[in-house]
């Protein structure tokens, strides 16, 4: 799948979200009768993330029919000059050679500091060399080397731009917005230091959603949350309101389906933004029913199959989104939905 399909798929969810949908899932699911590979990276990430997500590539890549849609609604997709040249100087192309990523974002704001993990099939000496073309910082990290690329800002407007990382092993590569933070990646890796996996009720959520097999996300608000989610849902905060939450999406012949679970402070916050959530919805549909805009019909299709239910502290949500949905949502906004950031 190219890269628009992988960034549609974060679009999408994204939409729902801004409808109000984030926090809640439908009735409650048994856990997945086999592991769910995309999880086992939370324990290479360390325990001071705020947010921590992944995605499942290698299966994404197989979803023809999402690919299909994003080609015919954007067309086709042109090579940035840079990353062909990086693609030419290394061999490695991440819509091929990529199969698994696992992001962990420190504190809230667009720029946080950030650390991962990426899963792939990697031309070790090749990428090693680029990065020696490239003047980059080596650091000695236990029997690591981790190498630090800086790239200039080409605009006044824009920051110096830090990339490091180190090879775990022939298939493992970290990496983070600095040398500190792919060494933190390391010890996880070593297991010399804490990491998500060790926090269970955010993965024990996880492994109940079926979704969570390609894409998710979760988060501890304690240790920060996702810029402007709070205004949002309108709130002054997320910590004061959720203890965490996690989404998930899975794509399939099916469609796009999404769940996820919100655990709140106490029953009464849930059983009050339960209602909240759940009148928001409804008022979504009335007035997408009375709307002749071209998203109006395929957005309120979407909506009306939210399943929202409550079970104490914890609200839960899940909802299909067909891909006969999918490609008119692709088809009434793809200037707005599938644009790129350029700020």
């Amino acid at each position: 799948m190219p890269r628009k399909a992988i960034l549609a798929v974060l679009a999408l969810g994204a939409l729902l979200v801004g409808a109000g949908l984030v926090l809640m899932s439908s009735r409650r699911t048994p856990a997945p009768q086999l592991p769910v590979p995309s999880l086992r990276g939370m324990a290479w990430l360390p325990a001071e993330s705020a947010v921590v997500a992944g995605i499942e590539i290698v299966e994404l890549r197989q979803q023809n029919w999402l690919g299909e849609l994003i080609q015919q609604a954007t067309g086709p997709l042109k090579t940035d000059p840079d990353y062909q040249a990086f693609v030419d100087a290394t061999g490695f192309d991440y819509t091929r050679d990529l199969d698994r990523v696992w992001l962990g974002l420190f504190g809230a704001g667009w720029k946080t500091p950030t650390t991962g993990v990426a899963e792939g099939r990697f031309a070790r000496d090749r990428i090693l060399g680029y990065a020696r073309r490239q003047h980059a910082r080596v650091h000695r990290h236990l029997d690591f080397e981790i190498y630090e690329v800086r790239t200039p800002a080409r605009a006044p407007q824009r920051e110096e731009h830090v990339f490091a990382f180190a090879f775990l092993d022939a298939t493992h590569l970290a990496f983070g917005t600095s040398a500190e933070q792919a060494a933190m990646v390391v010890d996880c890796w070593r297991g010399r230091a804490p990491a998500v996996d060790t926090e269970e009720p955010p993965r024990a959520a996880l492994e109940r959603l079926r979704a969570a097999r390609q894409l998710w996300v979760v988060n501890d608000t304690a240790k920060g949350e996702p810029p402007g989610l709070a205004r949002q849902l309108e709130v002054e905060s997320l910590r004061e309101l959720v203890r965490w939450w996690v989404l998930a999406v899975r794509v399939d012949k099916q469609g796009l389906a999404l769940e996820g679970a919100a655990r709140f402070r106490d029953p009464a916050q849930a059983e009050q933004f339960h209602a909240k959530l759940g009148a928001m919805v409804f008022l979504g549909q009335v007035a997408l029913g009375v709307s002749s805009n071209q998203v109006a019909r395929p957005l309120r299709e979407a909506l009306a199959n939210i399943k929202l239910t409550r079970s104490g502290e914890t609200l839960r949500l899940r909802v299909l989104v067909e891909p006969r949905v999918v490609s008119a949502l692709l088809r009434a906004a793809p200037g707005t939905l599938l644009r790129e950031r350029t700020d």
